[in-house]
Protein backbone atom coordinates (compact mmCIF):
# COMPACT_ATOMS: atom_id res chain seq x y z
CA UNK A 1 0.00 0.00 0.00
CA UNK A 2 1.28 3.48 -0.91
CA UNK A 3 0.67 6.65 1.02
CA UNK A 4 -0.60 9.66 -0.93
CA UNK A 5 2.72 11.49 -0.68
CA UNK A 6 4.49 8.46 -2.19
CA UNK A 7 2.48 8.73 -5.43
CA UNK A 8 3.81 10.90 -8.27
CA UNK A 9 2.05 14.27 -8.58
CA UNK A 10 0.78 13.28 -12.04
CA UNK A 11 -1.03 10.31 -10.49
CA UNK A 12 -2.59 12.53 -7.83
CA UNK A 13 -3.83 14.98 -10.45
CA UNK A 14 -5.29 12.19 -12.61
CA UNK A 15 -7.09 10.75 -9.57
CA UNK A 16 -8.89 14.06 -8.98
CA UNK A 17 -9.60 14.59 -12.69
CA UNK A 18 -10.90 11.05 -13.17
CA UNK A 19 -13.19 11.33 -10.15
CA UNK A 20 -14.49 14.71 -11.34
CA UNK A 21 -15.16 13.32 -14.82
CA UNK A 22 -16.85 10.17 -13.51
CA UNK A 23 -19.12 12.06 -11.14
CA UNK A 24 -20.16 14.68 -13.72
CA UNK A 25 -20.84 12.02 -16.37
CA UNK A 26 -24.14 10.26 -16.94
CA UNK A 27 -24.05 6.61 -15.87
CA UNK A 28 -26.52 3.80 -16.57
CA UNK A 29 -27.22 3.54 -12.83
CA UNK A 30 -27.44 7.28 -12.01
CA UNK A 31 -27.72 10.76 -13.44
CA UNK A 32 -24.71 13.02 -13.60
CA UNK A 33 -24.08 15.17 -10.56
CA UNK A 34 -23.78 18.94 -10.76
CA UNK A 35 -20.38 20.59 -10.64
CA UNK A 36 -21.24 22.02 -7.22
CA UNK A 37 -22.18 18.59 -5.84
CA UNK A 38 -19.02 17.03 -7.20
CA UNK A 39 -16.72 19.75 -5.87
CA UNK A 40 -18.35 19.57 -2.45
CA UNK A 41 -17.81 15.81 -2.31
CA UNK A 42 -14.19 16.03 -3.50
CA UNK A 43 -13.41 18.71 -0.90
CA UNK A 44 -15.21 16.66 1.75
CA UNK A 45 -13.00 13.61 1.23
CA UNK A 46 -9.75 15.54 0.76
CA UNK A 47 -7.04 15.26 2.11
CA UNK A 48 -7.70 11.63 3.10
CA UNK A 49 -8.26 10.50 -0.50
CA UNK A 50 -7.03 13.32 -2.74
CA UNK A 51 -3.97 15.53 -2.87
CA UNK A 52 -5.02 18.96 -1.68
CA UNK A 53 -2.84 20.78 -4.23
CA UNK A 54 -4.58 18.88 -7.04
CA UNK A 55 -8.00 19.67 -5.56
CA UNK A 56 -7.02 23.33 -5.19
CA UNK A 57 -5.98 23.35 -8.86
CA UNK A 58 -9.38 21.97 -9.84
CA UNK A 59 -11.13 24.65 -7.78
CA UNK A 60 -9.05 27.36 -9.48
CA UNK A 61 -9.98 26.10 -12.95
CA UNK A 62 -13.68 25.81 -12.15
CA UNK A 63 -13.67 29.29 -10.59
CA UNK A 64 -12.13 30.69 -13.76
CA UNK A 65 -14.98 29.14 -15.76
CA UNK A 66 -17.53 30.52 -13.28
CA UNK A 67 -16.12 34.02 -13.68
CA UNK A 68 -15.70 33.66 -17.43
CA UNK A 69 -12.03 34.68 -17.55
CA UNK A 70 -11.29 36.31 -20.90
CA UNK A 71 -10.94 34.40 -24.12
CA UNK A 72 -9.19 31.31 -22.76
CA UNK A 73 -10.48 27.83 -23.51
CA UNK A 74 -12.95 26.80 -20.79
CA UNK A 75 -11.92 23.99 -18.48
CA UNK A 76 -15.42 22.48 -18.44
CA UNK A 77 -16.90 21.08 -21.61
CA UNK A 78 -20.54 21.45 -22.64
CA UNK A 79 -21.46 18.27 -20.76
CA UNK A 80 -20.54 19.71 -17.36
CA UNK A 81 -22.19 23.11 -17.21
CA UNK A 82 -20.60 25.41 -14.65
CA UNK A 83 -23.57 25.92 -12.36
CA UNK A 84 -21.63 27.17 -9.37
CA UNK A 85 -21.00 30.78 -8.38
CA UNK A 86 -17.41 31.98 -7.89
CA UNK A 87 -18.22 32.78 -4.27
CA UNK A 88 -19.32 29.16 -3.71
CA UNK A 89 -16.01 27.93 -5.13
CA UNK A 90 -14.27 30.34 -2.74
CA UNK A 91 -16.18 28.82 0.19
CA UNK A 92 -15.06 25.32 -0.86
CA UNK A 93 -11.45 26.51 -1.19
CA UNK A 94 -11.68 28.03 2.26
CA UNK A 95 -13.10 24.79 3.68
CA UNK A 96 -10.24 22.85 2.11
CA UNK A 97 -7.71 25.26 3.59
CA UNK A 98 -9.39 24.97 6.99
CA UNK A 99 -9.05 21.19 6.84
CA UNK A 100 -5.36 21.52 5.99
CA UNK A 101 -4.58 23.91 8.81
CA UNK A 102 -6.93 22.09 11.21
CA UNK A 103 -8.51 25.42 12.11
CA UNK A 104 -5.25 27.09 13.13
CA UNK A 105 -5.11 30.82 12.45
CA UNK A 106 -1.80 32.41 11.54
CA UNK A 107 -1.23 36.12 11.95
CA UNK A 108 1.65 38.31 10.93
Amino acid sequence: RLWLEELPMETRIIAVADTFDAMTSERPYRHSLTVGEVLSEIVRIAPQKFDTAAVQGLLVQVRRDAVGSGNRTPFLDNRAVCNIAPSDVDVLASALNHKLTQGRIYSA
